[in-house]
């Protein structure tokens, strides 16, 4: 089969960037690639490459990077411990708001639901999360950060929009539940996605701490 044309299409909105790829082939037929990257993303795969960098250099772990079917179960990552390969999803300082100048260390997003409505990373099968602050990498048991976000977290309340983070004193936004209005990249403002996170405390983060691996 022979490619015989391509066609790209790209759109940006603040710091979310989209291309859309169209491949025609002699056999009449379009092969279409979606590929959206921000710099959200970005910052998620240096962070993991910075962990994996520290866990061989200083910590004399072997890693590996998970495959793509691994990655949907957010199984992005692999660490072995005493002949025990463990899954992991490493999570980068974030801003709260795209307004932030910078990362937040004092909080983190917890996700419920993803864009698409299902279940959230807190609700996949990875053995750990590794959430990256200005030190290190903190390392929680999954299992164990679902009962703190229980814990935390009244799931009846009405959720916020994580815009109004903006005009809120940082000291009263942690354990409360948000939703992101987002557009989808179709390069309309009718067409969006939503998902629910909450905030927590890094405090409560370090509370369950298994391990520190410092950078």
């Amino acid at each position: 089969m022979l490619e015989i044309a391509t066609l790209t299409l790209s759109w940006e909105y603040k710091d979310l960037k989209w291309s859309h790829t169209m491949s025609y082939y002699n056999n009449n037929t379009w092969d279409q690639k979606q590929t959206k990257f921000s710099s959200a993303f970005e910052m998620g795969n240096k962070a993991e490459n910075e962990f994996a960098k520290i866990l061989k250099d200083k910590y004399n772990i072997t890693t590996r990077h998970g495959t793509t079917i691994e990655d949907k179960s957010h199984k992005d990552f692999f660490f072995e411990v005493n002949g025990k390969e463990c899954s992991c999803d490493v999570k980068a300082m974030k801003k709260l708001t795209r307004d932030d100048l910078e990362a937040d260390k004092d909080h983190v997003y917890v996700e419920l639901l993803n864009q698409h409505g299902y279940c959230g990373w807190l609700y996949g099968s990875q053995n750990y999360m590794a959430f990256e602050n200005v030190d290190g990498f903190y390392l929680v048991r999954t299992d164990e950060l679902r009962k703190l976000v229980e814990m935390r977290i009244d799931m009846n309340s009405i959720p916020h929009k994580t815009s109004s983070l903006k005009f809120k004193n940082r000291k009263d936004i942690a354990n409360k539940r948000y939703y992101r209005c987002d557009p989808k990249g179709d390069g309309t403002n009718n067409n969006y996605s939503y998902d629910l996170m909450c905030i927590l405390s890094f405090n409560d983060i370090k509370s369950i701490t298994r391990k520190i691996f410092y950078k």
